[in-house]
C-alpha cells in the first residue's frame, strides 16, 4: 500500500535525454546526504519566495513562471528540487521532501543570512505538504498555499480521518502555522477539490482573505484567475511587509523605553546614594561654619 501510494504521489517529470543543463543550479545537502539543486531568481523585493512545487512538476518547468512572477511581484525567488527529483540523488519520499525544503531553508538563512521573517513559504499542491512542514516547525514571515491538500489520503481514498500510512497531513500541521497564511483554489479542482483550501484557511490560527478562482481546475489557477492572480500575491507580500515595519517599529519604541526606564533608574540609584554619602559624613564644610556663625 505505501510503495503503491509513493508512486503515485511522487511522479517526477521524465528527460529522455537527461534533465537541462543549468550554469545558475545551486547544489545543497539535505540531513541524510542527498544531494538536490536549486536556482536562486533575484528580484529587486525585500522579502523570498521559497516555492516548493507540485507533483509533476521539476525546477526547469517552474522557472519561466517564477521568473515573470519575481519582476511582478519585486520579490527574490528560490526554486528548490525535491530529493529524486530533476537531476537530484535519491528517490523520492515524504521524509525526502521534508529533508529538502529544510536544506533549502538552511541555506536562505545560513549562507545568504535572509532573515526568516523575509522568506515566505509558496506551496502548490503537492507543495503544500513541505511548505506547512516548514512554517510550522521554523519561523517565517508568510506562507502562501495554491491548490494545497489537506492529506494524501483524503485526496487519493477521499477519506475523511487520518489513518497510518498517510502523507503530508496538513489539516494537523496547519494549526502550529503562526505567520500568516494566503489561501488560493480553483473553485472547480477535480484532482485537490477546493474544500481542501477551505479546511486549510479555516483552521490557520492567522490568515487573510483567500483567493477562490471561480472556473479554474487544479492546473490553470494562474491562466484562469489572470492580472488578479500577480496582482494578489503582491498584495499579501506588501501586507507583510507592512506587519513587519509595525512590529520594528513597536520593537524599537519599547527599547527606547527600557533605554529610557534604565536611564532613570541610575539617575534615581545615583541620587540615592550620593544621599547617603552625605549622611554617613555629616553635613557640608560650608553647612558647619554657617552654624557656628550663627551661634
Amino acid at each position: 500500500m505505501g510503495s503503491a501510494l509513493s508512486r503515485v504521489v511522487f511522479q517526477p517529470p521524465s528527460y529522455p535525454g537527461g534533465p537541462p543543463v543549468r550554469e545558475d543550479l545551486i547544489s545543497l545537502t539535505t540531513k541524510s546526504g542527498e544531494t538536490i539543486h536549486a536556482i536562486h531568481i533575484k528580484g529587486s523585493g525585500e522579502c523570498t519566495l521559497l516555492y516548493s512545487h507540485g507533483n509533476a512538476e521539476d525546477i526547469f518547468l517552474s522557472f519561466s513562471f517564477f521568473l515573470h512572477l519575481s519582476r511582478v511581484c519585486r520579490a527574490d525567488v528560490l526554486l528548490y528540487e525535491y530529493v529524486g527529483y530533476g537531476c537530484s540523488s535519491g528517490k523520492p519520499s515524504e521524509r525526502g521532501v521534508y529533508e529538502s525544503v529544510e536544506a533549502a531553508y538552511k541555506y536562505l538563512t545560513e549562507e545568504l543570512h535572509i532573515h526568516p521573517s523575509k522568506i515566505v513559504a509558496y506551496g502548490r499542491s503537492l507543495g503544500s505538504g513541505p511548505s506547512v512542514h516548514l512554517c510550522a516547525s521554523e519561523e517565517v514571515g508568510g506562507l502562501i498555499l495554491q491548490s494545497a491538500l489537506l492529506s494524501v489520503h483524503r485526496v487519493a481514498l477521499r477519506l475523511r480521518l487520518t489513518f497510518p500510512g498517510d502523507l503530508f497531513v496538513n489539516i494537523k500541521k496547519i494549526k502550529k502555522v503562526k505567520c500568516p497564511v494566503f489561501c488560493i483554489h480553483g473553485a472547480n479542482d477535480e484532482v485537490v477539490p477546493i474544500h481542501h483550501g477551505i479546511e486549510l484557511y479555516k483552521r490557520a490560527r492567522v490568515r487573510v482573505s483567500p483567493l477562490w478562482v471561480g472556473g479554474a481546475g487544479h492546473n490553470n489557477v494562474e491562466i484562469v484567475a489572470g492580472r488578479e492572480f500577480l496582482l494578489a500575491i503582491s498584495r499579501f507580500l506588501r501586507l507583510l511587509q507592512q506587519q513587519q515595519q509595525q512590529q520594528q517599529q513597536q520593537q524599537q519604541q519599547q527599547e527606547q523605553q527600557q533605554k529610557q526606564q534604565q536611564e532613570q533608574q541610575q539617575q534615581q540609584q545615583q541620587e540615592q546614594q550620593e544621599q547617603q554619602q552625605q549622611e554617613e559624613t555629616g553635613p557640608p564644610a560650608a553647612a558647619v561654619v554657617a552654624a557656628a556663625e550663627g551661634a
